[in-house]
């Protein structure tokens, strides 16, 4: 009878190891699961906060930047990711803006659309 038991007991704690086991493997689909989550509100408002932040830096640096008319250009920011968007009077100043945005710290990638203006436009 005490064999009985003790067979049992090993069974017992033999599938119980296997169900720990099993639950280790999964883990990492479980953790990238939770990793895939879509962000909280206050991490959606810290994010659009460090948009306009990296926006308004890239903005100041191109108006404190001598020869730059910049008043038809806007600045758009996205994780890092900078568009600059509408019209200067010259190709120079179309190559100057780029430079420049891209020594913004936390410009990552730089996306350049702006384009010469037609004179009287």
């Amino acid at each position: 009878m005490l064999n009985a038991v003790a067979i049992a007991a090993l069974f017992a704690s033999g599938s119980y190891a296997y169900a720990q086991e099993r639950g280790v493997e999964t883990s990492p689909a479980i953790a990238s699961a939770s990793q895939a989550a879509p962000p909280t509100k206050a991490q959606r408002k810290a994010q659009r906060q460090a948009n306009r932040k990296l926006e308004k830096s890239v903005r100041n640096a191109l108006v404190h930047t001598d020869g730059l008319q910049i008043y038809n250009v806007n600045v758009l920011a996205r994780n890092g990711r900078v568009d600059l968007v509408g019209s200067v009077p010259d190709e120079g100043q179309i190559q100057r803006a780029s430079d420049v945005a891209r020594a913004v710290p936390g410009v990552v990638s730089l996306n350049n659309a702006l384009h010469i203006r037609v004179a009287g436009r």
